[in-house]
């Protein structure tokens, strides 16, 4: 089965079609956590037919967990780097530590479902 729409992060969205009428649907929502290596995925599937304008806000509320986890461990890495600055501490040291942050991946597909 083909997603209807497909969104990869930063700015990537890709409708493939744009369902009319109501129906169910299914999406995952998902996050490489940069540190850990993990991939934090999220299903939901409606019981009951909706319109995409009704899936929309459970979209973006199951995105938001998501980004969640991604939120806690940078702030956690963050967290460790302000712990370890003290007076010996170089720009370079700083520098190095900032551009060493990897990228996040995140995104989500959109499924009719039934």
């Amino acid at each position: 089965m083909k997603p209807f729409v497909i969104f990869r992060a930063p700015e990537t969205v890709r409708w493939l079609k744009k369902p009319k009428g109501k129906h169910r649907y299914r999406f995952n929502a998902w996050v490489y956590l940069p540190f850990s290596k993990a991939k934090v995925v999220q299903e939901i599937t409606t019981k009951e037919p909706i319109t995409v304008t009704d899936l929309m806000p459970l979209l973006n509320e199951t995105v938001n967990v998501v980004m969640d986890e991604l939120q806690c461990e940078l702030y956690e890495y963050w967290a460790k780097f302000l712990l370890s600055i003290n007076d010996n501490t170089t720009e370079e040291e700083i520098d190095h530590y900032h551009d060493s942050v990897p990228e996040s991946d995140y995104g989500f597909e959109a499924y009719i479902w039934g």
